[in-house]
C-alpha cells in the first residue's frame, strides 16, 4: 500500500507539473508579438468607421479615402448581379418587341462585289458625266440595277412634310402599269397609314437615328417597306395619314410631329444584270469589278 501511495502521488506530480508546462507556454505565446493577430482587420474599421482611410502627400485630401461599404456593394453588385439580370431582361424583350430582323446567307458572294457611295438615296445614281464614274465604267464588271425606279421627294408631299397627330399629306407619282414595290423614309413618334389605290400599308412609329441623321446628312433616314402597290399606268396618289391624338395627349397638349422623306417605288422585279458600260443612268445597287474607285 505505501508503494502504491507512493506511485499515485509521483503520477499526480508530473500531470501537475505538464499541465503547469502547457499553462505557461501558453502565456508565453499570448504576450510574445503577433502582428496578424494584432492588426485591426478590414470589415471590423469598415463596420466601426464606415470607411478606410489613410494619409496622402497630393493636394486633394479627398483621395485619403481608400474604401467605403458603399463601393464595396455596389461593386458586388455589378460585377455579379447586373450581368445576369441584364441577360434576363434581354431574353424576356427580344420575343416581346419583334422589332429585329434575322438574315440568312444562302449562297457565296463574290469577293470583287462593291457598292458605291449613296449618300440619302436607296441606291447609287450612274451619272456619267462624273469623272470617277467614267473611270469605273471604263474596267470589265458587271453591275446590279433596280429596273425603273421611281423617286416622290420629301418635298413633294402636301400641304406639308411634317404632320401633328391626325393630320395628313399626299404626293403624286406617275408609275407605268405593273406592280411596284414601295419604300419610304419618315420619322414619327407615333403611328402612320399609307394609302393608295388597293393599299393599306400600316408605318409603325420610328425615331431611330433621327438626331444624327436630320443634322448631319439633311435627310429623313433610312427606307422602311411601305407595301406593294399596281398601278394602271395613271398618276397614283399616295396619301400618309397619322394617327389621332389618345385622351392623354389631347389633355397634355402634346405636340409631337412626324417628318416624312422620299417615297420610293421600285419594279417587281429582279435586278437587271448589265456589263459596267451599260450602267449609265441606271440606279446601281451594287457592281462587280477588279478595280475600285
Amino acid at each position: 500500500m505505501p508503494l502504491r501511495s507512493r506511485a499515485l502521488a509521483a503520477g499526480f506530480a508530473a500531470l501537475i507539473v505538464l499541465f503547469s508546462a502547457s499553462a505557461l507556454a501558453q502565456q508565453d505565446r499570448d504576450a510574445s508579438p503577433n502582428p496578424t493577430a494584432q492588426s485591426v482587420q478590414e470589415q471590423q474599421l469598415l463596420q466601426e468607421l464606415r470607411r478606410i482611410e489613410g494619409r496622402v502627400t497630393i493636394p486633394d485630401s479627398r483621395a485619403g479615402v481608400l474604401e467605403q461599404p458603399q463601393g464595396r456593394e455596389y461593386q458586388a453588385f455589378h460585377e455579379r448581379v447586373l450581368p445576369w439580370l441584364g441577360a434576363i431582361v434581354i431574353v424576356a424583350v427580344i420575343p416581346i418587341v419583334q422589332s429585329y430582323i434575322l438574315w440568312k446567307r444562302t449562297g457565296s458572294v463574290p469577293e470583287d462585289r462593291h457598292v458605291l457611295l449613296e449618300g440619302t438615296e436607296p441606291a447609287a445614281y450612274a451619272n456619267c458625266a462624273a469623272p470617277e464614274l467614267r473611270i469605273l465604267i471604263s474596267n470589265r464588271g458587271r453591275a446590279g440595277l433596280f429596273p425603273g425606279v421611281v423617286i416622290g421627294g420629301k418635298g413633294r408631299w402636301g400641304p406639308s412634310g411634317s404632320l401633328e397627330t391626325g393630320e395628313s399629306a399626299t404626293q403624286r407619282l406617275r408609275l407605268p402599269a405593273g406592280r411596284w414595290r414601295l419604300s419610304m423614309q419618315y420619322f414619327s413618334p407615333f403611328d402612320l397609314t399609307l394609302t393608295g389605290p388597293g393599299l393599306r400599308q400600316p408605318l409603325p412609329a420610328a425615331l431611330d437615328g433621327q438626331r444624327p441623321n436630320t443634322i448631319s446628312l439633311a435627310n429623313q433616314g433610312q427606307f422602311w417597306p411601305a407595301g406593294e402597290i399596281h398601278s394602271s399606268g395613271e398618276p397614283v396618289r399616295f396619301t400618309v395619314k397619322a394617327a389621332k391624338p389618345s385622351t392623354l395627349q389631347r389633355l397634355s397638349g402634346y405636340s409631337g410631329k412626324a417628318n416624312l422623306g422620299e417615297l420610293v417605288a421600285v419594279p417587281a422585279k429582279p435586278h437587271r444584270i448589265v456589263p459596267l458600260s451599260k450602267a449609265c443612268g441606271g440606279w446601281i445597287d451594287w457592281y462587280e469589278s477588279e478595280e475600285v474607285p
